[in-house]
């Protein structure tokens, strides 16, 4: 009995352990409908930087843009932006992405996180840019426009997808 319940304590622990608490909120309507820069633009570049990793062994990769478009507020200043590919809140940009992004005033560079900023299909980029236009608009929801996989697409370790139905019978679907 001692040893289950020193099992079932170690396992709690484990898990609190990999939990962690993002510094940023998700984007969502008011989030959106909020922000004083909004522009789509592509990730033209990506290193590491050189400084030191963080304390856990983390390092901060540096990304040049290329602003496509302007939505609101004045942004051709906007050059770089910084992310972390950690596992815990990291970011996912691809080199050569088409994003959009939600942000206070900000200098040359800014921080990019999935709490303001959605990869965007470069094939929708016009639709996309309209969608959006209607979401600052009053005219439609930011979730309306977004799914969660288009907001999962830019985290690291998206939330885990749902079970697959079961087929009749109860066997799994193959």
């Amino acid at each position: 009995m001692v040893k289950g319940i020193f099992l079932l304590l170690i396992a709690v622990y484990c898990n609190m352990a990999n939990a962690c608490t993002c510094g940023f909120l998700y984007l969502d309507t008011p989030a959106a409908r909020s922000a004083q820069q909004i522009f789509i633009f592509r990730l033209v570049s990506a290193q590491v930087s050189e400084s030191p990793p963080d304390r856990l062994g983390h390092s901060e990769v540096i990304a040049r843009i290329k602003i496509v478009s302007q939505l609101r507020g004045v942004s051709n200043h906007v050059s770089e932006l910084s992310f972390s590919t950690q596992r815990c809140c990291g970011t996912r940009l691809d080199v050569g992405g088409y994003f959009v992004a939600f942000l206070p005033p900000t200098g040359t560079r800014f921080a990019a996180n999935n709490g303001n900023v959605v990869e965007i299909d470069p094939f929708d980029l016009e639709n996309k840019q309209a969608k959006i236009n209607a979401v600052l608009a009053g005219k439609l929801r930011f979730e309306d426009v977004f799914s969660r996989g288009d907001i999962d697409r830019t985290e690291q370790e998206p939330v885990p997808a749902p079970p697959c139905p079961l087929s009749r019978g109860g066997k799994t679907a193959s």
